[in-house]
């Protein structure tokens, strides 16, 4: 239960920041990575497992790099560190929501605002949602 406080903090104080300021403190990531690190390790979770749950956040800094921040370092950066915390599965479902739900929204306010494919949504809100729907899972 330790893990999923550390992280719903982690999340809300970067949705905060991700929507007030649309950037996300890289620091605050990484420090909540290395305590993920360390929890991880102390429940026995292997290497292998912690190494396969930094592919979904390696993924999106590719992405990141090849779309020029399209997506943006951050957010890659703070999906590494919640790999950090959970498994590859439970990482796989909280990003599929997360998805879906910003996916969701960007469709309403293309339809229904008339926003253009350049305007920006802030993606953190959507992993903590996301976030929300693993813990009722």
């Amino acid at each position: 239960m330790e893990v999923e406080i550390l992280v719903g903090i982690l999340l809300a104080i970067q949705s905060y920041w991700d929507i007030k300021e649309q950037k996300i403190s890289t620091c605050f990531s990484v420090v909540g990575g290395a305590l993920g690190f360390l929890l991880s390790m102390y429940m026995g979770r292997g290497y292998l497992d912690v190494c396969m749950a930094l592919v979904p956040g390696i993924s999106f800094l590719a992405i990141s790099w090849l779309s020029k921040e399209c997506v943006g370092y951050g957010d890659g950066i703070l999906i590494c560190a919640l790999g950090l915390f959970y498994t590859w599965n439970t990482l796989c479902v909280l990003l599929f929501a997360a998805l879906l739900f910003s996916a969701g929204v960007a469709l309403v306010l293309f339809a229904v605002f008339k926003k253009s494919g350049n305007d920006t949504i802030p993606f953190v809100p959507f992993l903590l949602l996301g976030w929300f729907v693993h813990m009722c899972i």
